[in-house]
């Protein structure tokens, strides 16, 4: 029995590095693209994810507002994984984003291996952390 492959939504206005995303983790992965931090919404609140990768300059809601709402919402998607996937490299950017709720921090140029073991590092950290919620709840 084959396991079932991640859904990875990709949040960029380049679409270069959306493409190269996304031929990146294709081993692993299903990827979506959206263009923008509005369309990234939209689709997180209609499609299941197990993880986002997001820019945070784009046009129309950038990646900061997206990470907010992502923390804000109800159910599943309040604890999806966001890795920030950025050309901001100031402090105050980096700050931000994980007050905001970011998993974890790459700056571009992208080096695309390890962005394929921090993916997979995420998630590795994701499942412990709900083993341990399950553990603390069976303990009372």
């Amino acid at each position: 029995m084959s396991k079932a492959k991640l859904r990875i939504l990709v949040a960029d206005d380049d679409p270069i590095l959306a493409a190269m995303a996304q031929e990146a983790l294709a081993a692993d992965a299903d990827v979506v693209t959206a263009e923008d931090g509005l369309v990234a919404w939209d689709l997180l609140q209609t499609q299941p994810f197990d993880l986002m990768l997001s820019d945070l300059d784009m046009p129309r809601m950038d990646g900061f507002d997206v990470l907010r709402r992502v923390r804000n919402a109800a159910g599943r998607l309040s604890t999806l994984p966001v890795i920030v996937l950025t050309g901001r490299h100031d402090v105050w950017a980096i700050d931000r984003a994980f007050e905001y709720g970011a998993s974890s921090f790459i700056a571009k140029p992208v080096v695309w291996p390890l962005l394929r073991h921090q993916v997979r590092f995420v998630l590795r950290c994701v499942r412990a952390d709900r083993i341990i919620e399950v553990a603390r709840a069976a303990v009372g």
